[in-house]
């Protein structure tokens, strides 16, 4: 069974650390649109479900790449509005071990 589906919130971009090693042993470090509320959207979209996706994206390059993964993901991105402002980010550092 499927569902229509508006979620809303604020899209973040992740910078990760690759391959399990810390922050300071990287020149490098891997981008990915996400944040709770755009990967739940993706799930269910995923799932089949009808999903839009309301929230506001900063009118800038990092915008355009949040908004084409959503779409990508399946999430109907009519709703996202558009302006001058920041993107949020967030940085993992996954490392080693426990």
């Amino acid at each position: 069974m499927t569902g229509h589906i508006v979620t809303f919130g604020e899209v973040l971009l992740r910078f990760a650390t690759p391959a399990a090693r810390l922050t300071v042993q990287c020149d490098a470090l891997d981008m990915a649109v996400g944040g709770a509320e755009a990967n739940v959207a993706a799930g269910l979209a995923s799932l089949g479900h009808d999903v839009k996706m309301l929230t506001r994206l900063p009118s800038s390059p990092l915008g355009d790449k949040a908004r084409a993964a959503l779409a990508a993901a399946g999430i109907d991105t009519a709703h996202v509005g558009r302006a001058n402002g920041r993107m949020g980010l967030y940085f993992l550092e996954s490392g080693a071990g426990l």
